[in-house]
């Protein structure tokens, strides 16, 4: 009989960055790295976009559709599998990947997020747990969720002006975690991305152009009138109590979006 494998322990550490790193030419330089992610606040208002956080090269990918779960580990040991598949409701399969909660430590900075999972959750995701069975037409195949696993990350807290390099450290004895959480702080600190000049503000009033050219839309005008017409129609037979009818627009466009 083999032993269980013993519980992996999970530490973080953060590396204080030159106050003077300009946070956008460091989120630029993230471009070209796989799965670039960016939790981004704009506003820099006391209690209100105070921090933002980017990263890429996660550890591992998590996306379901349906009762179908898959995790597609991106930086792992020979010895384990790529992906793993498992069924049922997707937010068990999302907790069972996750990784553990990260050791308490006095020394990191008071940031809301260090790590662990960045990701989207998709409208239709509710259809696992109420099957409605009205629902809309999949004609792009998004997943119902796609979450990243992020192990490296760097923080801006815009209101004191401090930047961090965060990492996460991962082994079944506490301090080999917290060794390995120090040395990577260190590494991501010692690598900053240099990306292009950070651009000039945008002014308070600009705008979309008067016209956009070649601009696809999901609805013509008749049609959008027949979608609110049956909508009412809907609600006055208690089928629906409320909702967003919204249209898509198609643009045409080369370049780093």
């Amino acid at each position: 009989m083999t032993a269980a494998p013993p519980p992996i322990c999970c530490a973080c550490a953060a590396q204080a960055l030159d106050p003077q790193v300009d946070w956008l030419r460091l989120v630029g330089g993230l471009r070209g790295r796989p799965h670039l992610w960016w939790l981004d606040s704009a506003r820099q208002l006391p209690g209100l976009g105070r921090y933002s956080f980017a990263g890429a090269d996660p550890y591992a990918l998590i996306w379901a559709r349906g009762e179908r779960s898959e995790i597609h580990w991106l930086r792992r040991p020979a010895d384990g599998p790529e992906v793993e598949e498992r069924q049922g409701p997707p937010l068990d399969a999302l907790r069972a990947w996750l990784p553990p909660r990260p050791l308490p430590d006095p020394d990191l900075p008071d940031l809301p997020f260090l790590g662990g999972a960045v990701g989207v959750f998709g409208y239709e995701l509710a259809g696992t747990w109420d099957p409605a069975p009205a629902g809309p037409r999949d004609d792009l195949g998004l997943p119902d969720l796609c979450w990243l696993l992020v192990d490296r990350l760097y923080a801006r807290d815009h209101l004191r002006r401090r930047s961090w390099a965060v990492a996460l450290g991962f082994a079944a004895d506490p301090r080999r975690a917290r060794r390995r959480a120090v040395e990577r702080a260190r590494s991501v600190a010692s690598r900053l991305p240099d990306g292009e000049p950070a651009p000039q503000p945008l002014s308070a009033g600009f705008g979309l152009p008067p016209a956009l050219p070649q601009c696809g839309d999901s609805l013509d005008a008749v049609g959008y009138q027949r979608a609110v017409a049956r909508l009412l129609e809907r609600i006055r037979a208690g089928d629906v109590y409320q909702a967003c009818l919204t249209r898509r627009l198609e643009v045409p466009f080369h370049g780093d979006p």
